[in-house]
């Protein structure tokens, strides 16, 4: 009887769409292959996924590549996670290929379904699968039960270039990115919003990974598997309120992972406004909550200098360092630099893919942290453009330049007026005053221009 309720309650949440009992949906094209996938270009193709997986076909994805044409908008859609169990307990497990195409799924509301206290996520669990590219924005996603951004949970998988950008709510352990992760390599991804834990307690809480772990065949690196956390970040807020030490380590929160058993977090960075607990946090800090057995590897992490990290005895003690579960403190100015993220002697082994015009990573500089390039975001500088009454600048004013495009200025004298001085970003440039115009090229940073005039002495050109 249970089994019938909960299949029938699932087939409702579909009810606005017809489903078939095959893949692939009418009209879909592709053909799974690496060179053919599965074309998505609709909410109803990813609905239609999610329920294929979810019933009696748990391996109906592996090794089938998918590919998301174009952006996607899930306003009004109550979300069933790929791969969720229907019926219970059979592991119906995402085991295939990816590619967000560089698209956007927005919207993405994913709240106690199925009789509330089931986990969230975009895919349920992901198992010997590859995700990238892609990016879920304004999500919006609670349970009572355990809640992953992208996915709940992941082993034997892939997942690079993706982020997450929303509201979190869970009752027991959370990530922004993923709730649990073993045996699976993240790379290049990043969560921005807010995580707040609230009421049971004893799980595991991270800004990216909820608990992250080695644990599986051939250990780390084993059987071609990589137990690595890269070049990530989170920003935003986690919080834990209401909380009790209910797992046997006490509640177990991070900045970035909330557990670490074996693999290696590296070249990552913590920018939270806060981290806060309201009981006593045994297993708490910036970066790591624990590492159990101390097996984790922990190499060149960042945390921001001006994050609030407090339990409930009030600010817990930094011991700031770059190896550790505390991460060396840095400040807000150095995480939206761009020689920060490209200076080699900053990170293991190699700096960020940050450097134009083909780097996974692109930074505004000064401005804001890293996103990905892929994301197609431009940058806009500010050139601040004076001249005194005498003449004139084109353009003129504060003029807003998109990031690597050139930009000239051409000056003007009032009649009986030639240029006197120009200078560029404080410095004077004599040799460009003959010339009457000076350009900016590849701009990717704010400037300033002034140019000031005087009247021209006839009498000493004779």
């Amino acid at each position: 009887m249970v089994r019938v309720g909960l299949i029938t309650l699932f087939t409702l949440h579909f009810s606005l769409f017809t489903f078939s009992q095959s893949w692939p949906p009418q009209g879909m094209a592709g053909s799974g292959t690496s060179n053919d996938p599965w074309q998505i270009t609709h909410a109803s193709d990813l609905q239609n996924l999610s329920y294929i997986v979810s019933i009696n076909q748990p391996y109906f994805t592996a090794g089938i590549y998918f590919k998301l044409m174009n952006d996607i908008d899930m306003q009004g859609i109550t979300w069933i996670p790929i791969g969720y169990h229907i019926p219970p307990n059979v592991p119906n497990s995402f085991q295939g290929h990816f590619d967000g195409n560089g698209k956007i799924i927005r919207n993405l509301t994913c709240k106690n379904y199925i009789g509330g206290g089931h986990p969230s996520g975009f895919f349920y669990t992901l198992y010997n699968a590859t995700v990238m590219n892609l990016g879920i924005e304004n999500c919006d996603m609670e349970s009572v039960s355990s809640v992953g951004g992208l996915a709940l949970a992941a082993s034997y998988s892939d997942i690079s270039n993706c982020y997450v950008i929303g509201n979190i709510k869970a009752g027991k352990g959370a990530g922004g990115l993923v709730g649990g992760a073993s045996c699976t390599y993240i790379s290049n991804c990043y969560f921005s919003g807010n995580i707040n834990i609230v009421g049971t307690g004893g799980y595991h809480v991270g800004g990216l990974v909820g608990t992250y772990s080695d644990i599986c065949i051939g250990g780390d690196g084993g059987s071609g598997y990589q137990s690595f956390i890269s070049n990530c970040y989170v920003i935003g807020r986690v919080s834990v309120v209401d909380a009790y030490a209910y797992f046997p380590y006490g509640y177990v929160v991070g900045g970035l992972v909330g557990t670490i058993d074996g693999g290696a977090i590296r070249n990552c960075v913590v920018a939270l406004d806060s981290l806060t607990l309201n009981i006593i946090g045994t297993y708490f800090n910036r970066i790591v909550g624990y590492n159990h057995n101390a097996g984790g590897t922990l190499q060149n992490n960042y945390a921001l200098n001006t994050m609030v990290v407090q339990d409930g005895n009030g600010n817990v003690p930094i011991i700031s360092h770059l190896d550790s579960m505390s991460g060396l403190s840095i400040s807000m100015d150095s995480l939206q630099s761009f020689a920060f993220y490209n200076r080699a002697s900053n990170w293991y082994q190699m700096p960020w893919n940050i450097a134009p015009p083909s780097g996974i990573w692109k930074i505004c500089d000064g401005q804001d942290l890293p996103f990905l390039r892929w994301q197609g975001i431009d940058c806009y500088f500010d050139i601040t453009v004076t001249a005194d009454s005498n003449g004139s600048i084109t353009p003129s004013g504060t003029v807003k330049v998109v990031d690597t495009i050139n930009q000239t200025f051409i000056f003007t004298p009032n009649t009986c007026y030639e240029i006197d001085s120009l200078w560029i970003d404080g410095v004077y440039e004599p040799d460009s005053i003959a010339a009457g115009s000076y350009t900016f090229y590849n701009v990717t940073k704010n400037h300033s221009i002034k140019v000031s005039f005087k009247k021209i002495d006839y009498f000493s050109t004779f």
